[in-house]
């Protein structure tokens, strides 16, 4: 049973649910007692077992290509600005360098460094970068890695049975700091602004009404982003100008995407969509386009989606076959001429719809100017997760697994050709530090 009422008294109320873009259940909780006020709550969705087989194929595919259409309405009204939320907990950590490689995480939380040498080949034997399992093994679970753009910090995602936070490792002096840790005060990862010295975007929701906030990797000072209470999603452009983000009133009710200049100030919409929600735009390199998944605004938690790109033309669909739910982001090639992306290959299977671990998923390649899409990986009932650009962009990083063996793999995006790169090390998670991908 999703939710349920504890109510003893003569308060009448009413549930209605939805799941978000981080893979959340989120509840909304009517109560009527003379007068009218509800709060938000978010439960935890069971990522269940992988598929059962593993094998590797040779890359195959054909060319989707349709046209779609934009449309506009009136910026929500931010709602007034709460007091930042108090961030804070710093927890030990042995201390590493982060020069360029590849970062590789297991389930509990235990990070591992692969350098790589001037060639971006492997350099020497991995070694231990950053560890979470303190928080990650009591109560709670790892759901993504964000490396910032100049490889000195690592922010980590987590569930835990009272709600997401955010952890955030500074590889350079070997501390790892909870961000809103106390507990009933939630915080969600969003993007990092690009700068001589970024910051991340953190949505944090203290008291049950959110708000998005610039956090100082170094100082934990914070500044609140002026968007609007219900934004759940922002990306900044490769410059760190202008801001990227998507609002929605709740299930049903559809979402919007808006721009900004990063003080707030040129606000513009780019999309409404009246029946579908727009999920992780991202920006290419040039900061010219943006790509991003168009769900469905229903209470399937594990959909599938759909790839667009839209620019100053307007917005075209790519594909009909997107993952979507399962938080896979758009990858951009370091070119901006192919979009990476995860393709659910089981979308009749309904199970699939509500059990996070029944998914079976390949990379697929979208060149953007020909609308052709193909497969890069043709793994059998596997779990291939979201992948990572190697920084020549002749390949991909990505984690595939099936029947609980999950490794690291890299394949050349031009033959299809795939191999481990890691055996046994129950990997969850990869990311590039600079020099290895982006």
């Amino acid at each position: 049973m999703l939710a349920s009422s504890t109510n003893s008294g003569n308060t009448d109320e009413y549930f209605r649910k939805w799941v978000d873009q981080s893979g959340y259940y989120r509840v909304l909780v009517y109560a009527y007692s003379g007068s009218h006020q509800h709060d938000t709550y978010q439960l935890k969705v069971s990522q269940g077992t992988a598929p059962t087989s593993l094998e590797e194929s040779p890359a195959a595919g054909g060319a989707v290509t349709e046209q779609g259409s934009a449309f506009f309405s009136p910026l929500p009204t931010p709602t007034t600005p709460m007091a930042p939320a108090s961030f804070s907990s710093p927890l030990p950590t042995p201390s590493a360098p982060a020069p360029a490689g590849w970062v590789f995480f297991d389930a509990d939380g235990r990070g591992q460094w692969q350098p790589l040498d001037g060639q971006r080949q492997t350099a020497s034997a991995a070694q231990p970068l950053a560890d979470f399992s303190a928080v990650v093994g009591f109560g709670c679970e790892l759901l993504d890695i964000f490396p910032s753009p100049d490889g000195r910090y690592l922010a980590a995602q987590v569930n835990c049975e009272w709600g997401g936070t955010v952890l955030l490792a500074d590889l350079s002096r070997g501390q790892v700091t909870r961000l809103a840790g106390a507990l009933g005060q939630e915080s969600i990862f969003l993007d990092w602004q690009p700068g001589d010295e970024p910051r991340m975007a953190v949505r944090a929701e203290p008291t049950g009404n959110g708000g998005v906030y610039l956090v100082n990797p170094r100082t934990l000072e914070v500044e609140r982003l002026p968007v609007p209470g219900e934004t759940y999603d922002v990306a900044f452009s490769p410059d760190g100008r202008q801001v990227l983000f998507a609002v929605t009133e709740g299930l049903g009710r559809g979402s919007e995407l808006w721009v900004m200049n990063r003080d707030g100030s040129g606000a513009r919409p780019l999309l409404r969509e009246p029946q579908h929600i727009v999920a992780l735009p991202c920006w290419s390199p040039d900061g010219r386009q943006v790509a991003y998944i168009r769900m469905a605004d229903n209470e399937v938690p594990f959909t599938v989606g759909e790839l667009w790109v839209m620019d100053e033309n307007g917005a075209r669909m790519l594909s009909g076959r997107a993952d979507a739910g399962h938080g896979y982001a758009p990858a951009w090639s370091p070119d901006g001429r192919a979009i990476a992306f995860v393709v659910r290959e089981n979308a009749a299977d309904r199970d699939a719809d509500v059990a996070a671990g029944r998914l079976e998923s390949n990379i697929y390649l979208a060149e953007v100017a020909s609308g052709r899409v193909q497969a890069v990986t043709r793994f059998k009932r596997a779990l291939v997760e979201e992948p990572v650009w190697t920084a020549d962009g002749r390949g991909l990083v990505f984690v595939a697994g099936s029947g609980g063996e999950v490794d690291g793999w890299q394949v050349e995006v031009s033959s299809g050709t795939a191999q481990r790169i890691t055996r046994g090390a129950g990997v969850r998670f990869v990311a590039g530090l600079p020099g290895a991908g982006r």
